[in-house]
């Protein structure tokens, strides 16, 4: 996989006459050299681990995986008693007492903390995109085979998990990191792509079209992108930047794609 990104970039860059970069691989961020640095997480943190729980009759279980009597299916079941999962985790969810179900990510509040220090210390910014909400989802786990969603249980190694990324817990993990930072966001995909230009980058592109396949190919991205049946409202975008002493006397950053572009139809945040 390694080979194929490196190979990939690199014949990107060649198109536009740019020298590859060098290209460095770590599994961890504190591998990371400690300098100036911009990171970006696509589709990153859908893909980490949860612990899923469920209330029930006014109390959190966790959801537990177990195999079926008399078979060698699996299937979910409730935990009976607090888990230290539950003791851990649930206390670092925004507002539980509204919800009925919830998924937590230890790994991306860690490294989402990480990241504010790293940002806090060094300077940078992170911008973060994936398919999310902000609390108002619970059970989202599920898996894919093939392109289409299936039981997550059903042929275990051969299925891809994926889990909606819950922002409201990705907020309250920059809150709880005690750095000098700046959250913008979360807001939708069509939000931050309007909001950077993408109608003017669109009308740009159809002006350069030499026949009418070529426009509708490039209004049908388009509405990809940025429409609420397809891409649009079921991805969020959120940034970290460091903190500007401005932040702290009502003066809010203008940061591009987080602040309404003169000209959008979008002058709130998550109206698409």
């Amino acid at each position: 996989m390694q080979q194929t990104q490196k190979q990939t970039i690199e014949k990107t860059l060649s198109c536009l006459d740019n020298k590859p970069p060098l290209i460095f691989w770590h599994t961890d961020l504190r591998q990371v050299p400690e300098n100036f640095s911009f990171f970006i997480g696509h589709e990153f943190f859908d893909v980490l681990p949860v612990h899923c729980f469920q209330k029930h009759e006014g109390k959190w279980h966790e959801v537990l995986v177990s195999s079926m009597i008399n078979s060698n299916s699996l299937c979910f079941v409730r935990s009976s008693t607090k888990t230290p999962a539950s003791i851990a985790y649930l206390p670092l969810v925004p507002n539980l007492s509204n919800r009925n179900s919830v998924e937590i990510c230890p790994d991306m509040i860690c490294i989402t903390q990480l990241l504010c220090k790293r940002i806090n210390k060094t300077g940078g910014s992170a911008l973060l995109i994936d398919y999310g909400h902000e609390g108002e989802k619970g059970d989202t786990f599920r898996g894919f085979h093939k392109h289409s969603v299936c039981d997550p249980l059903i042929n275990p190694g051969h299925t891809d998990l994926t889990c909606d990324v819950d922002f409201s817990i990705l907020c309250q993990a920059v809150k709880n990191s005690d750095a000098k930072v700046k959250l913008h966001g979360p807001v939708t995909q069509a939000y931050f792509l309007i909001n950077m230009g993408l109608f003017t980058r669109l009308k740009v592109l159809l002006s350069k079209c030499e026949s009418e396949r070529q426009k509708d190919e490039l209004f049908s991205a388009c509405e990809i992108l940025v429409t609420n049946e397809q891409m649009g409202s079921r991805f969020k975008v959120a940034a970290i930047t460091p903190q500007l002493e401005s932040d702290s006397v009502g003066c809010e950053q203008q940061l591009p794609g987080f602040t309404p572009l003169s000209g959008t139809p979008y002058a709130q945040p998550n109206s698409v």
